[in-house]
């Protein structure tokens, strides 16, 4: 039978103390370390961990919240975000100042809806704008309206014919006023050339010309002739050039020229002839106004007495 009185647990003992001794040492050096290669969390990074910058808590306590802190730079949350200064939602970005919905963007003055936009004054919606609906504009008086193709106003559709030349600056062909019981040309008003033909013939009611007085050229030949209501040429104080031929003929009217004063040039052959009011000292100052009318005349049969 053995005894067991003699035995010691392992450890125990001068040998044990020894070990146990040791043990101790190493953690205590251990621990040592660790704090000197920075495991304490005073020594944390912003940024290290998901939603340090975006957290609003200063994470390394150096005085730098979130995105304000260099360390966030990269971070998702701060490069470009929508929330900053210099994003897409402040100033300067796509919704403030300067951006897509304020003063000088698209919504706003400045912009495509206010002041100088197209909606407003000085826009192409506006007056006096040269848009096509306002004052000034292409659709209003006074704005160039070429016609081309040669016109007929007479006795049968006078109204309508009259309305296909309203507006008219300028007819390419040529323009005939027949036999109508018209008693002005109102409706010319604004036209300043005939490209062909312009005759008035047989007229008995047309007493005004005014609605010539802006027409300074005629391409091929001004006639006059059996309107006999026609008193003076007053309405043709603009006319300056005729390419061929003036006709004056049959007016039982007409006493003067005087209107026909800014017409210096008759190309062709002039004509004046059987008028039997239309007085001689009025044709020959006419004749010495027009420094460039053709020499090929027919003047006769108008009053000679004055």
């Amino acid at each position: 039978m053995v005894s067991h009185s003699n035995h010691k647990p392992l450890g125990f003992g001068s040998a044990g103390s020894s070990v146990h001794a040791g043990w101790a040492w190493f953690v205590v050096l251990l621990m040592a370390l660790g704090s000197q290669l920075g495991c304490d969390d005073s020594q944390s990074v912003e940024g290290r961990f998901p939603g340090d910058c975006s957290d609003g808590i200063d994470n390394d306590e150096d005085g730098l919240v979130d995105c304000a802190d260099s360390n966030c730079t990269p971070a998702p949350a701060c490069v470009g975000d929508d929330d900053d200064a210099g994003d897409d939602d402040d100033t300067g970005d796509d919704d403030d100042t300067g951006d897509d919905d304020d003063t000088g963007d698209d919504d706003d003055t400045g912009d495509d809806d206010d002041t100088g936009d197209d909606d407003d004054p000085g826009d192409d919606d506006d007056v006096a704008d040269g848009d096509d609906d306002d004052s000034g504009d292409d659709d209003d008086p006074g704005s160039p309206m070429v016609c081309t193709g040669n016109y007929t106003i007479d006795e049968s559709d006078t109204a309508g014919d009259v309305a296909a030349v309203t507006g008219c600056t300028e007819i390419k062909g040529n323009l005939e006023i027949y036999n109508t019981t018209l008693t002005n040309l109102d409706a010319l008003a604004g036209l300043h050339t005939v490209g062909g033909e312009l005759f008035m013939i047989g007229n008995t009611a047309l007493s005004d010309l005014t609605g010539l007085s802006s027409l300074t050229h005629v391409g091929v030949e001004l006639y006059l002739s059996d309107n006999d209501s026609l008193v003076n040429l007053e309405g043709l104080s603009s006319l300056e050039h005729i390419e061929w031929e003036l006709g004056i003929h049959g007016n039982a009217s007409l006493t003067n020229m005087d209107g026909l004063s800014s017409l210096t040039y008759v190309g062709d052959e002039l004509y004046i002839v059987d008028n039997p009011m239309l007085c001689q000292s009025s044709i020959d100052a006419f004749l010495s106004g027009c420094t460039s009318c053709s020499s090929t005349q027919d003047i006769s049969g108008n009053n000679p007495g004055c």
